[in-house]
């Protein structure tokens, strides 16, 4: 299992450097945990995520205000000072990507360093459930988050997320 973690935080590091196809029909693309941690089968009608658009939100901690490898820097300060967030609003750009391991989905932000050749994600967790890939924009787009900071364990790692996500994308 902790195999599996490893890999998809690799995965969620390295997911900008290389475009892959994702497979069509996925077994996860069914069903989704809950905070709970239950896992429950979607609704068959699609729901797409609702038009934010989140241009004056204000955030206590808002990455969009800063240039591309300030804003990697903040986020990888996040990751090493996480009781300095926690609770807090976030704010991000970056690009979308998604993952998913056996019983659980993972929506993520990510930033690319300034060599475009790293790149730094943060999870995050919508309050509505909406499949993939139909309700949200396509991988690798570029999208705005607006979220509460969380750490949480998984699997024996420390992960980050945004929590009650807001998402605001054009495709």
């Amino acid at each position: 299992m902790k195999k599996s973690v490893c890999l998809l935080l690799g995965f969620l590091l390295l997911s900008g450097c290389a475009a892959r196809p994702l497979p069509q029909n996925s077994p996860s693309d069914a069903f989704s945990q809950t905070d709970a941690g239950a896992i429950v089968e979607r609704d068959s009608a699609i729901t797409m995520l609702p038009d934010t658009d989140l241009r004056d939100r204000t955030a206590e901690t808002d990455l969009t205000v800063l240039d591309t490898q300030m804003a990697y820097v903040q986020l990888s300060n996040m990751m090493l000072s996480p009781e300095d967030y926690e609770g807090k609003t976030v704010k991000l750009r970056g690009q979308f990507a998604h993952a998913a391991e056996q019983d659980r989905e993972f929506f993520v932000c990510y930033l690319m360093d300034a060599t475009a050749c790293c790149s730094q994600s943060l999870e995050f967790e919508t309050d509505g459930a909406y499949a993939f890939p139909e309700a949200y924009p396509p991988e690798q787009s570029e999208i705005t988050v607006f979220g509460t900071f969380d750490t949480y364990e998984y699997n024996g790692f420390r992960m980050y997320r945004l929590l009650h996500a807001e998402v605001d994308y054009d495709c």
